[in-house]
């Protein structure tokens, strides 16, 4: 009995420190998937002009033609039937009368491939139906935006859903007004879900280090987010329409120091014409450096609160 405890407590205590080498190694792995998470968001930030919507070529998709109707596969159709054509029954069919059996398998599995071949084709249909409803939709649509059509503009805007990354970051975008020629448009962020107050970092011993990020470099963050926004609104309206000009404004809370109270004020206008902003190489540009390029005028800074 004695033995038998000892063994009892050995294996316990080795369980225990297993299970605690087990919790220290998921606090390792949560810690660094927090830090890895904090670097991606911050990058994401830093970035957000670097990407964009695929440019629509509105005159080619003008003479774009529907694709081809789907015609109906009956290979495998085809194939049951001739295995059904092609069978003999052997001599212990013919003997013991399973050949009326086999048969009647044989023409239930054509049956099967017929109703299949059928199916297929029908979904097919229904998928070119819908493309090709699309084709004419969008050539009905682009015709309007090669002419300039403000109706067209906002079809193609909403059907794009071309602002919905911004909006997935915590900022709302609104088509303040939209002309043949130029766009203007209310960016309103709310720098305290946007922008991070704390700083996420991995120990050599492999813990989280969590600390409050200073103000420089949460006002360095914030200016590069507000000007990479501002760029990316412009990027996807210049890739899905024909305006020349497109003004954003970039609005946020402030505190109004004369008041003291928390108003929603301007920090960034910028006028965007298209020719200016077709010689930028968004891969390389630094976003608050891009806007000397363009009339502008901003006071960036995130919002200060009553003390």
């Amino acid at each position: 009995m004695r033995s038998s405890q000892r063994a009892a407590q050995q294996q316990y205590k080795s369980l225990q420190k297993a299970l605690a080498q087990q919790a220290k190694e998921q606090e390792r792995e949560h810690a660094k998937l927090q830090a890895q998470a904090y670097e991606s968001r911050i990058e994401v930030l830093r970035s957000v002009h670097a990407d964009c919507s695929t440019p629509v070529d509105w005159s080619q998709l003008m003479w774009a033609s529907p694709p081809p109707e789907p015609v109906l596969d009956d290979s495998r159709v085809r194939a049951a039937q001739a295995e059904l054509g092609a069978y003999q029954p052997g001599f212990i069919e013919r003997t013991f009368g399973g050949a009326k059996t086999k048969r009647a398998q044989l023409e239930a599995v054509v049956a099967g491939e017929e109703s299949l071949a059928r199916e297929r084709h029908a979904n097919a249909m229904a998928r070119w139906e819908q493309a090709v409803a699309l084709l004419r939709w969008q050539q009905r649509v682009g015709g309007g935006v090669l002419s300039g059509d403000v109706e067209a503009y906002r079809a193609v805007i909403e059907y794009w859903d071309v602002f919905d990354e911004l909006e997935e970051l915590g900022s709302a975008v609104e088509v303040a007004s939209l002309s043949s020629r130029e766009a203007e448009i209310d960016l309103y962020v709310n720098d305290d879900e946007v922008i991070p107050s704390q700083v996420y970092s991995l120990l050599a011993s492999g813990k989280l280090s969590i600390k409050s990020m200073p103000v420089g470099q949460r006002n360095l963050l914030y200016q590069d987010y507000v000007c990479g926004s501002a760029l990316r609104i412009a990027r996807e309206l210049f890739a899905v329409l024909s305006i020349q000009r497109v003004l954003v404004h970039v609005v946020a809370d402030l505190l109004d120091t004369s008041t003291g109270q928390v108003e929603a004020q301007p920090v960034l206008s910028i006028v965007f014409p298209r020719e200016t902003f077709a010689r930028l190489n968004f891969s390389a540009l630094d976003a608050s450096d891009a806007m000397k390029h363009f009339l502008h005028r901003m006071k960036v800074r995130p919002r200060r609160r009553p003390s």
